[in-house]
């Protein structure tokens, strides 16, 4: 989805996922027809929310610029993350099936998003078909990223879970058009901590140790994959090497960082420590 910041809102292609089918076009003309009004461009600083959990269902929303993460919250008011919105990827979607947001959204940084108001709670059989399209993909993007959470929260060692972690965030990099080795994280060690079940001391000195391993070169939010044959085989678990046919047992540990020649060893990453990217 293009949503670039050079970009004015009459390119966004969040534009042509509301666009009625083409035997549709006269009915579409009245006035306020179809679900959705003009979208608008949105800044948010740091920390602002886009919306909190229990919200009605308003708008969807598309990030141009920064990043988001969705927490939800407990009765007796604890934040879990449990999840990051990317440049280029959609908000709210979910919750054009329920009316209400399942969640709290949050700006990581300062941010900007597209916002494509709601006239109306419409019926997600009666959306414009590449939309419907889109909410079955991200709503099996959201499955799929929460399978894969349950799995390295339940079996996995901090190792596992911050390399799964990284080969993640590559994964969507890649599916928005931009580089999957030169990756820029707008979330801290924090919210990583947040989002893994780690604290963020371990956050760091597992960064840490994949840079002077020479698996990623980390310096505050930039990170670079230089092996990524290395980080895959670091993200294993016993879950994914037996529904790959591999048959691991559930009592393997991990294989470990690699081991390099004392001429080779790289000093501490810069900028790692537990403040780093706060």
């Amino acid at each position: 989805m293009s949503v670039g910041a050079g970009l004015g809102c009459g390119a966004c292609d969040l534009l042509a996922l509301t666009r009625p089918e083409a035997t549709d076009f006269n009915r579409a003309q009245a006035p306020g027809a179809g679900p959705f009004g003009p979208p608008r461009l949105l800044a948010l600083a740091r920390g602002a929310v886009l919306f909190r959990q229990g919200d009605a269902c308003r708008a969807v929303y598309a990030v141009r610029a920064g990043g988001l993460k969705s927490e939800v919250v407990s009765a007796d008011g604890r934040h879990q993350t449990v999840g990051f919105h990317l440049c280029g990827e959609l908000v709210g979607l979910a919750a054009l099936g329920l009316g209400r947001q399942i969640g709290e959204v949050m700006a990581l940084e300062d941010s900007q998003v597209c916002v494509l108001p709601l006239r109306h709670r419409p019926d997600p059989m009666a959306l414009p078909a590449l939309l419907q399209q889109r909410l079955l993909a991200e709503l099996g993007e959201a499955l799929q990223q929460a399978h894969q959470l349950q799995i390295l929260l339940g079996c996995s060692s901090a190792q596992v879970r911050l390399c799964s972690f990284v080969l993640e965030l590559s994964r969507r990099a890649r599916l928005q058009g931009l580089s999957a080795t030169r990756l820029r994280l707008p979330m801290t060690r924090h919210d990583i901590g947040s989002y893994l079940g780690l604290t963020v001391e371990t956050v760091s000195r597992m960064l840490s140790r994949l840079h002077d391993a020479r698996v990623l070169e980390v310096h505050r939010r930039e990170l670079r994959v230089l092996d990524a044959p290395t980080l895959q085989s670091l993200s294993a678990t016993p879950e994914r090497e037996r529904m790959a046919g591999r048959h691991r047992p559930q009592h393997t540990v991990p294989p470990a960082l690699p081991r390099w020649e004392a001429g080779q060893t790289r000093g501490p990453a810069r900028g790692l420590g537990p403040e780093a990217g706060v």
